[in-house]
């Protein structure tokens, strides 16, 4: 694996922890993120941050280093021992991964006749009547 090769000089992207790659990696299978979607939610949740072991002011690897990082563990077949011995740590400590979701929320303005442009709009007695019969 490449990231075990000593260094010949010191010119180019100084070496990244491959625990910190491994980390993303579970991160990735957990929420079925994209490489592209790995990088852009570690660098906007601070749970995700945390989880790798980085702050709001260090750099967080983009797309193109973890995608090699995967694929040299999947050369060397050790990806599935890893993460087995990762599921056990987190057994011994009383932990569980669960796979999940990230969804964003969006307000969504709902346009009426009614509403001025500076009021908030509020339904009528009637209208939630026909609201809530419709439903």
């Amino acid at each position: 694996m490449g990231y075990t090769l000593e260094r010949k000089s010191n010119a180019g992207r100084k070496r990244i922890d491959p625990l910190l790659f491994f980390k993303m990696l579970e991160l990735q299978q957990l929420f079925t993120l994209s490489d592209e979607e790995l990088e852009f939610q570690s660098n906007d949740r601070r749970s995700f941050e945390e989880f790798v072991g980085l702050g709001v002011m260090n750099n967080i690897p983009d797309s193109t280093p973890v995608n090699f990082f995967r694929k040299s563990l999947y050369k060397t077949v050790v990806i599935e021992e890893l993460c087995e011995k990762f599921e056990a740590c987190l057994r011994e400590n009383g932990l569980e991964a669960r796979a999940g979701q990230i969804i964003d929320a969006t307000w969504v303005p709902i346009p009426t006749p009614k509403a001025s442009a500076k009021q908030c709009q509020h339904n009528s007695r009637e209208e939630n009547k026909e609201f809530k019969a419709g439903c």
